[in-house]
Parts: C-alpha cells; structure tokens; sequence
C-alpha cells in the first residue's frame, strides 16, 4: 500500500517503481499456481492436436502465422 502511495503521489511517469511494483505484486505461489494451471492446459491441448482455433484457423484474410496478409508482407525479414 504504501508503494502505491508513493507511486500515485509521485510526479511523472516511473517505470522503475513500475517495475518494482509488478515485482512485488507477482511473484509468489499465486503466480507459480496460475503459471502451473496454464501450462498444463495448453500441454493438454497440444497433446490433443487442438489448437483452440487461433493460428491457421482459415480465417479470410490470415496467413498461416495468423497475421493478416497485408501485414505479413511488412514484417518479412524482421526478428
């Protein structure tokens, strides 16, 4: 509460103190139990061979990466 404080009265933007806060908020067990959870039910999915419809889906309009075409073009060759 009092980080929140600080940050709220603080002028300015802070990333540092954004970034200390997220630290502070997402690490612990809460974090590693969500982490846990998602993990297994994206595991479990490709172990099915479903893949919940997001890339390749068929989409009009969508490569197979799920990036609409005009954009595809644009981001060739980029890391």
């Amino acid at each position: 509460l009092r980080l929140t404080k600080l940050v709220m009265d603080a002028p300015g933007a802070h990333p540092v103190a954004d970034d200390l806060a997220q630290a502070v908020l997402f690490e612990g067990q809460d974090k590693r139990d969500r982490m846990t959870r998602f993990l297994d039910r994206k595991r479990d999915r490709e172990a099915s061979g479903g893949n919940n419809g997001n890339k390749g889906s068929g989409t009009p309009g969508h490569a197979a990466s799920g990036v609409p075409e005009a954009d595809s073009e644009r981001t060739e060759g980029r890391a």
